[in-house]
C-alpha cells in the first residue's frame, strides 16, 4: 500500500516504487487483516533491495501505527483505487 497522503492528480507521486508495491504485495491479496505485515515486509524488501537505512521508520512502524491508522490509509487507498480504476 502507498500512502494516499503522498498521491497527486490521481497518480503515485513515484510510479515506481507504486509499481514495485504491486509486484511484490500482490494486490487483491491485500485485506485489513494483513496489510501491517505486507507493509513491513515490503519496507525490509526495499531496505535489503536498494540498501536504505529505514531502521527508523520500521521503528516508528511497529510502536506508532495502530488499528486507527491502517484503517484511515486503507480507506483511503481503497478509494483511490476505485476513483482512478487501478486493478485493485
Amino acid at each position: 500500500m502507498i500512502s494516499p497522503e503522498i498521491w497527486g492528480n490521481g497518480l503515485p507521486i513515484d510510479m515506481a516504487v507504486f509499481h514495485d508495491w504491486e509486484r511484490f504485495s500482490n494486490p487483491e491479496t491485500v485485506d485489513m487483516n494483513n496489510i501491517k505485515e505486507k507493509t513491513y515486509s515490503f519496507i525490509e524488501y526495499y531496505e535489503r533491495q536498494w540498501g536504505f537505512d529505514f531502521s527508523e521508520t520500521k521503528q516508528w512502524f511497529l510502536t506508532a501505527v495502530n488499528e486507527a491508522i491502517v484503517e484511515k490509509a486503507y480507506a483511503k487507498t481503497q478509494l483511490m483505487y476505485e476513483k482512478y480504476q487501478y486493478a485493485n
